[in-house]
């Protein structure tokens, strides 16, 4: 028993020792990258450089949703990590023996567009939670949701989600419906794989997902689903004549 306690003791000792170690290397991440560009002054910075920037209360309430519904359901009830979205995706990689989540919330990708361009290492995998908090204590949540969808890969060369409205459906995001939000929404979890160019079936098989998840968490019927599904054909069709 008193072997079994030393090893207990050693494993518990080094594993906090590692934690400490990583946290250690994302705090010298952290510091490297806001050395260079503030968090206080990122919202600032994108306004200036990102052509056509959209506001909050100019993007479509349907996309809004779609994309909370579908990428961090909790984003407005939870501050900083999302502990259970995390632990879930830890047992999942750990009973696949892969990388199959990350439990990244919405701050945390926004955080990885901004200052990695989701080149991520180690390091600054770490940094990110940092990060995160660092964003949610200068920004409210709108703001933070604001800026992601400025700047997130919509495929098809758009980037943002002017680029992308105005570029696949020539509407401004003020103006999108609940299929055009809800196909949008979906794009940015596989771009290269869902847009519309060179995907479009998957595109509308993700589309039904990002539905189902808009219903789930009480942002629309299941009849208002059922609606916007059927309108997948035609639109299908009235796409690949429109190319």
């Amino acid at each position: 028993m008193k072997i079994l306690k030393r090893i207990f003791i050693t494993i518990t000792l080094l594993s906090f020792f590692l934690v400490a170690v990583l946290f250690g290397m994302g705090y010298v991440s952290y510091k490297d990258a806001t050395s260079k560009l503030a968090v206080v002054d990122v919202r600032d910075t994108l306004i200036e450089y990102i052509d056509n920037y959209t506001y909050f209360e100019d993007i479509s309430d349907y996309l809004i949703e779609a994309t909370i519904a579908t990428e961090d359901h909790r984003f407005y009830d939870r501050y900083g990590i999302d502990f259970i979205a995390l632990s879930r995706a830890f047992i999942k990689n750990i009973l696949t023996m892969s990388i199959q989540e990350g439990g990244s919330t919405i701050t945390q990708q926004l955080t990885q567009n901004v200052y990695y361009d989701y080149h991520l290492d180690i390091a600054n995998k770490m940094a990110e939670y940092y990060l995160l908090y660092d964003f949610e204590n200068n920004y409210t949540k709108d703001e933070i949701l604001e800026m992601y969808l400025n700047i997130i890969y919509y495929g098809d060369g758009y980037t943002g989600i002017y680029d992308a409205t105005t570029g696949y459906f020539n509407k401004l995001p003020s103006e999108l419906s609940l299929f055009e939000a809800s196909l949008l929404a979906g794009i940015p979890n596989a771009p290269s794989a869902y847009q519309l160019s060179t995907g479009l079936d998957l595109a509308l098989k993700r589309q039904g997902h990002v539905l189902k998840r808009m219903e789930t968490v009480g942002y629309i019927s299941e009849e208002e689903k059922e609606e916007t599904i059927a309108l997948q054909e035609a639109f299908k069709i009235d796409y690949r004549t429109s190319e």
